[in-house]
């Protein structure tokens, strides 16, 4: 059995034409590639073209990227994402994180304010903002400055806690209610039992070998597991 490959005379001439044209560009002094970045650039004019460009290297670079694309899914897009680069403002910008922080998730205010400063900061890495609408705020116009908690639920604020689950399975699903008794019984955190694998798990030796890449802490942790699971 032979194989020929075909090429038809218009896509030949098609390819012919565009090495003469780069050819040209070249002689002219032009890059082509750098003239292809500016193009690709063109189609970065919204909030949310910026985060998509913008979350590409987090994904490389951070452990859980997750993080700060559900933050800006849930507070920052549905206020200023179809916004174009040049069009937000401080305003904006204060407006989201006391929206957050009147919500009582502190934390997630000053996470929001990190993450849009890291935003608009990759858009005047890219030449698309002269200035960040967001540099000028600090964590005290945000959730404030972080408190460690060392009070933990007595006995009793943990039943009570599942009475009401429990009186409200209707907008608390029972899924919900696992997912809240797994967490205290194991001490792990959210992302942690959620991204868990089966292939963790022994349960004849009742353990799960949580692996150092999921772990906070970057070092793996061997968690017991009770009996009643």
């Amino acid at each position: 059995m032979v194989c020929r490959w075909v090429s038809t005379p218009s896509s030949l001439a098609e390819a012919r034409e565009q090495v003469v044209e780069t050819q040209k560009a070249i002689r002219s002094g032009i890059d082509p590639l750098a003239e292809r970045r500016r193009d690709e650039q063109k189609t970065i004019n919204t909030v949310q073209n910026l985060f998509d460009d913008w979350y590409q290297d987090l994904e490389k670079r951070l452990k859980h990227p997750n993080i700060p694309k559900r933050v800006f899914k849930r507070d920052i897009a549905s206020t200023i994402g179809s916004l174009t680069l040049d069009s937000v403002t401080p305003m904006d910008v204060r407006a989201i994180v006391r929206r957050v922080t009147s919500s009582g998730r502190p934390t997630i205010a000053n996470d929001a304010l990190v993450y849009l400063k890291q935003l608009f900061n990759h858009g005047i890495k890219l030449g698309l903002l002269t200035y960040n609408p967001a540099s000028a705020f600090n964590v005290n116009d945000a959730g404030g400055v972080g408190k460690s908690r060392d009070r933990s639920l007595s006995p009793d604020e943990l039943s009570e806690a599942f009475t009401v689950f429990r009186e409200n399975r209707t907008s608390f699903t029972r899924d919900n209610s696992i997912a809240c008794a797994l967490l205290i019984v194991l001490g792990v955190r959210k992302t942690e039992l959620t991204q868990a694998k089966w292939s963790e798990f022994d349960l004849s030796d009742a353990k799960w070998d949580l692996p150092g890449e999921r772990s906070k802490s970057g070092v793996g942790i061997m968690i017991p597991l009770p009996p009643k699971l």
